[in-house]
C-alpha cells in the first residue's frame, strides 16, 4: 500500500512540474493523428517513427499553449529532462514519437478510459 501511495505521490510531483495535467487527452490524440513524422530506420530493419527532439519541443509548445511563454520554457526544459533523455537513450537527438505520445497521455485530463486507449493508439 505504501508503495503503491510512494508511486501515486511521484506521479502527481511529476504533472506538477511538467504542467501537463490541464493538457487535455483530446488535443493529444488530435496532434498525434495530424503529426506528419518522418519514419526512420534502426539497424535491425524495423520501421519506427522517430523525431527529432528540438520537434518534439515545438509540440509540446503547442499542447501547452495555455502556459506563459517563460512557465512553457520552463516546462519543456522538465519534460526534456525527465521525459526525453530517457527516450533519447542513444543520444542521437531523436526520440520514438509513439513513446512520447503514450508517456503524455495517462498524465493528461480526460476520463481513465479514453486516456488509456489514446496511449494504446500511441504504441
Amino acid at each position: 500500500m505504501w508503495q503503491e501511495l510512494a508511486i501515486a505521490l511521484d506521479v502527481r510531483t511529476f504533472q506538477r512540474i511538467t504542467r501537463l495535467s490541464p493538457c487535455d487527452v483530446e488535443l493529444l490524440k488530435k496532434e498525434m493523428t495530424e503529426n506528419n513524422a518522418p519514419v526512420s530506420y534502426t539497424g535491425m530493419g524495423v520501421p519506427e517513427k522517430s523525431i527529432r527532439k528540438a520537434s518534439l519541443e515545438v509540440i509540446l509548445r503547442r499542447l501547452l499553449n495555455f502556459l506563459k511563454p517563460e512557465t512553457s520554457v520552463g516546462t519543456v526544459k522538465a519534460i526534456n529532462q525527465k521525459i526525453l533523455s530517457v527516450l533519447d537513450e542513444s543520444g542521437s537527438g531523436r526520440a520514438d514519437l509513439g513513446l512520447f505520445f503514450a508517456v503524455l497521455a495517462p498524465i493528461c485530463v480526460g476520463t481513465a478510459e479514453r486516456r488509456k486507449q489514446v496511449a494504446f493508439d500511441a504504441l
